[in-house]
Order: structure tokens, then sequence, then C-alpha cells
């Protein structure tokens, strides 16, 4: 087992959205197989296993290891033990959803008034 480190995020982390690693837990095709109470053994898509210790938040992952990150394959494991705060990240990823939709709406304001500029524009050619 790897060293542990503290639960902490990378600097992707929104104030209050979901990070990659967030993202990547819950969409990547991770399979999980719980090996012991609090133990599970996380596979990626390639085959390439590692060892998860969610009760001593460790994972034998590289970036778990170096980076002192709470890694996608511990935050899946979690999801998959029930023992994530899946309402907290439900609130984020609508955090997320609802400022995508203001700056789709703030683009969406600014390219109209750009195509009235365009044809503005074209009374004088």
């Amino acid at each position: 087992m790897s060293v542990v480190h503290p639960a902490t995020t990378d600097s992707t982390n929104a104030e209050n959205g979901i990070d990659d690693r967030d993202r990547r837990a819950l969409l990547e095709a991770l399979l999980c197989e719980r090996i012991a109470p609090g133990m599970f053994r996380v596979y990626n898509e390639e085959g390439t296993d590692y060892v998860v210790d969610i009760d001593g938040d460790a994972c034998t992952c590289p970036d778990f290891r170096y980076r002192a990150v709470e890694c996608k394959h511990l935050r899946r494991a979690r999801l998959e033990a029930g023992e994530a705060d899946t309402k907290g990240l439900a609130e984020r990823i609508d955090a997320d959803l609802e400022a995508v939709d203001d700056r789709l709406e703030e683009l969406a304001a600014r390219r109209a008034a750009l195509v009235r500029c365009r044809a503005a524009l074209a009374r004088f050619e």
C-alpha cells in the first residue's frame, strides 16, 4: 500500500464545482472489486489495477502516490462502497451546470450584439 495522503483536490477544482478527478471517477469505465472490508481493486480501461483502501484513504496509483491528491480510483471506490458524499457531489455538479448556463446566456447575448453590428456594417458596404 502506498503512503497515505490527506484528501486533497487539485488546482482544477472549481470553487463549487467538480474537478477532473471527480468527472473521471464518474465517467470512466472503472471496475471495482471488493477484496476486503474497505479495500478494493480498481481496474482502469486498459486493465491496469490499483489497490484502494477507502478506510485508510490510500491508493497504489501514481497519481495518489506522487501528487498527494485523492485520485479517481479512491473516489470511485467510495462511490461503489456507498461512502461518497453523493449529495454534495450532485450539488457541485448542479452549480457547475448553472455556471455553464449563465456563461452560455452571456455568450448568446454577445453573439446577438455582434450579428446586429455585422448587419449595421453591411449598410456601409
